[in-house]
């Protein structure tokens, strides 16, 4: 007796109106800013409304290039710690070549300030670039018995 399966993606929401409210709430913020500071003197109110302009503008450039927030623990690829240094290390050299890929287009565009993993030991791989204070979704990969993986990109063309 063989069971038929359905592979679809499930959706939650439109996607693309969700991120195109905040890229629109986003310019709002930085044209407000952009506005605001120059008119301001006292540094202890100044500087935190730059940092929160640089933010911003760093979270719309991702938003922009079609990159999606998401929320989770993910640690550095670049991390030092020998408590993550391991699972990170295993994680990385779980990675497929789609994954790879997506990685390295996301290197060329100079959007991330950095990247970082999800375990592997926790559940399927996620590889996230950060900016702006955020995550955003580059790509995930599922690890199959006879050290072989497949993966995916989910990225908003722009």
């Amino acid at each position: 007796m063989s069971e038929e399966r359905d592979t679809r993606l499930v959706s939650k929401g439109d996607l693309e109106a969700t991120l195109a409210v905040m890229l629109k709430e986003g310019n709002e913020i930085i044209k407000s800013l952009e506005t605001v500071l120059p008119s301001i003197s006292i540094e202890s109110i100044k500087t935190p409304l730059e940092k929160r302009l640089e933010k911003t503008k760093q979270i719309v450039r991702a938003l922009e290039e079609g990159y999606i927030p998401i929320t989770g623990y993910f640690v550095s690829t670049e991390t030092k710690q020998k408590w993550h240094s391991r699972d990170v290390k295993a994680t990385l050299k779980s990675m497929p070549e789609e994954v790879k890929e997506a990685w390295e287009e996301a290197k060329k565009l100079g959007v991330f300030q950095n990247f970082s993993v999800s375990s592997a030991g926790l559940a399927d791989p996620v590889l996230v670039g950060n900016t702006g204070g955020k995550h955003f979704f580059i790509a995930n990969w599922i690890n199959f018995p006879g050290n072989t993986a497949a993966g995916f990109a989910i990225k908003l063309r722009r």
